[in-house]
């Protein structure tokens, strides 16, 4: 008796269970390496450092920046101080005494407009008069009636005259565009006073306090990027994850970080998984946590106790599943090609006997036990076959004896007797010729 087991083989490559691959969350020239290929690493080993000298001269930009951002904030905090106190009546009364001023420039200007135009109206007159008199005077003169002198005193007279009235007449002008200012000034000086009149104390407050929050939003990003810009210079310092093994470095010291490569990958050849594809008829007789035997050809025929650690809920296209089995023995090496045998049925406390005592008539089968010196055929009910041995259910109990050569031979009652070899019972049967066994009497001497 023993345990049978029925069993699938697969066969699957070993890859070891973790495989991480190290990045940094910065780039830059690598300061240091210092691991290489091949070697060994514990969690937490420094594996390589990324210079910082252009983050640290960030960091010192930003914080001066901080310190202009602090000044900021001072000034809104004493505007909203203001806005809080007196100041605005005073604002009110300056903005009311603009106005006062305004309207009486208006006055002064208007009144300089209107003599301006008085001063246009007399010199008008006067050039008249003395472009008249010139006329005159060139008439007589033209007539010999005149002396040359007294036609260029009449000429000299002329110019004063028409230079005083473009002089008056830019004199308006100027009062013109004097009053017209003296206006816009009234207009926004208004303007300011009823803004300013108008307003309440919590409109003020509200845009002090306004000021103040951009302020303090300001030096909160500021803190933000000194901050991240901190925290960075700890990335430049990168660890392994894991202990395990380097399979590979791209990192040079000198040189700048390579992006488009991986620097450092990390394998942890401890544990390693088997995966192997299994059709769908056998998923359903597995379980994660089961016991697994696998076996290295390479190595030795010497089974291995593995366990199913994952098993895939999902098909393959070609309608297998994924089974994962991990082993920790540290004897399976990464890329060892290994077979796994999955127990499809188990049954302990089985009657066991070779698979050939166990012979067949169409669909029933039966074999021959030894009880008083003959042959006594059993029908026999068959279970798990395991290829050399074959587990019989019933007909057959531990304690009876069973014909293991010859029984091809034999007929139901036939007499026979045990031999053995080197001294060992063995269940052969030698039959003896006899009228009743012509089966027998045909192989006597011969067959066993």
């Amino acid at each position: 008796t023993g345990t049978m087991k029925d069993e699938y083989k697969y066969s699957g490559t070993i890859e070891p269970k973790d495989t991480v691959d190290v990045t940094a969350s910065m780039t830059g020239t690598v300061k240091a390496v210092n691991f290489k290929e091949g070697d060994k690493v514990n969690k937490g080993d420094v594996l390589f450092t990324i210079d910082t000298k252009d983050l640290e001269n960030t960091i010192k930009t930003n914080k001066a920046s901080l310190a202009s951002a602090d000044a900021s904030i001072q000034s809104a905090k004493t505007n909203l101080e203001l806005a809080n106190g007196a100041t605005m009546q005073t604002q009110i009364e300056n903005a009311k005494n603009a106005v006062t001023n305004a309207k009486n420039s208006i006055a002064t200007a208007q009144t300089a407009l209107d003599t301006a135009g008085v001063s246009v109206n007399n010199a008008k007159t006067t050039l008249d008069d003395k472009q008249n008199t010139y006329n005159i005077n060139k008439q007589l003169f033209d007539a010999g009636g005149l002396s040359k002198q007294a036609l260029d005193d009449s000429q000299t007279a002329l110019t004063a005259a028409q230079n005083a009235y473009t002089q008056a007449v830019n004199s308006k002008q100027q009062a013109e565009v004097t009053l017209s200012q003296a206006k816009s000034s009234l207009e926004n000086a208004q303007k300011s006073y009823d803004i300013l009149v108008n307003q309440t104390s919590k409109e003020n407050v509200t845009k002090a306090q306004d000021s103040l929050n951009t302020a303090q939003a300001s030096r909160k990003s500021v803190q933000a990027q000194i901050e991240a810009s901190e925290s960075k210079l700890s990335d430049a310092v990168v660890k392994s994850p894991i202990s395990g093994t380097v399979s590979e470095c791209n990192v040079t010291a000198g040189a700048q970080l390579l992006t488009a490569k991986t620097p450092f990958t990390i394998v942890d050849l401890n544990t390693v998984d088997i995966q192997v594809n299994v059709s769908e008829d056998v998923v359903p007789n597995l379980k994660v946590g089961d016991s697994v035997q696998i076996t290295i050809p390479t190595l030795s025929n010497q089974a291995i106790t593995g366990h199913i650690s994952e098993i895939s809920d999902v098909s393959n296209a070609d309608g297998t599943f994924k089974v994962k089995m991990s082993n920790t023995d540290g004897k399976l090496k990464a890329g060892m090609f290994a077979e796994v045998n999955f127990a499809k049925s188990t049954s302990d406390g089985a009657v066991i006997v070779p698979r050939d005592s166990v012979l067949r008539d169409g669909d029933d089968y039966y074999a021959f036990v030894i009880e008083d010196g003959k042959a006594k055929k059993v029908d026999v009910t068959i279970g798990i076959d395991a290829g050399e041995t074959i587990e019989v259910k019933s007909g057959i109990k531990a304690s009876d004896k069973v014909v293991t050569k010859g029984q091809t031979y034999l007929d139901d009652g036939s007499k026979v007797k045990v031999v053995s070899d080197n001294g060992t019972e063995i269940t052969e049967a030698t039959t003896e010729a006899t009228t009743e066994n012509p089966k027998a009497k045909k192989s006597k001497g011969e067959n066993k």
